[in-house]
């Protein structure tokens, strides 16, 4: 999760594609398009802080949880959010699916 938050904050924009699952409901097929709309997000945020709250394991030994808190605005608005994410290891590494 660190990683990711870093990623986003550095606009590092190939690393958040390469780290998010196929089966993500925010993977894209297009990686173009993709990779222009996670563009202008990491471009008009100012990531402050990232919390990692807690982790927990999964159902099985290549899922597992991490609830955190990311501080963060656009402009003068604050969206800062709270997050458990799902992610799950594919071909050795993790990768993130979902968060709630």
């Amino acid at each position: 999760m660190r990683s990711r938050y870093s990623a986003y904050a550095l606009k590092n924009v190939a690393y958040i594609m390469k780290t998010t699952h196929p089966l993500s409901p925010h993977y894209q097929a297009n990686p173009a398009a993709w990779e222009a709309q996670l563009k202008i997000f990491c471009d008009t945020t100012r990531f402050e802080k990232l919390s990692v709250l807690s982790n927990q394991k999964g159902a099985t030994p290549d899922e597992g949880y991490v609830t955190y808190r990311a501080t963060m605005f656009q402009g003068t608005r604050d969206i800062s959010s709270t997050e458990r994410s799902l992610f799950r290891r594919l071909q050795g590494r993790w990768l993130y699916v979902e968060g709630k």
